[in-house]
């Protein structure tokens, strides 16, 4: 699916399911829950900041937000 974004906090989401490294976890998106996968090999945990880089169906593909510290 092509994203279109008017400016980069429109790609932002909030883990609220732990995702696993290549696994399926859950973040909040645009006020709607869904599915979320990282690619790379790290966890993520509830409270991360994450950048929507891809819609794959129903999943979202996120990487971390660099930087950014959820404490």
């Amino acid at each position: 699916m092509m994203l279109f974004f008017s400016d980069e906090w429109d790609r932002e989401a909030i883990v609220d399911e732990e995702i696993p490294p290549r696994r399926p976890g859950r973040a909040q998106f645009r006020g709607s829950y869904w599915m979320a996968r990282c690619q790379q090999p790290i966890l993520l945990k509830p409270g991360t900041l994450v950048r929507v880089i891809e819609i794959r169906n129903t999943t979202l593909i996120v990487e971390p937000v660099p930087n950014y510290d959820s404490q």
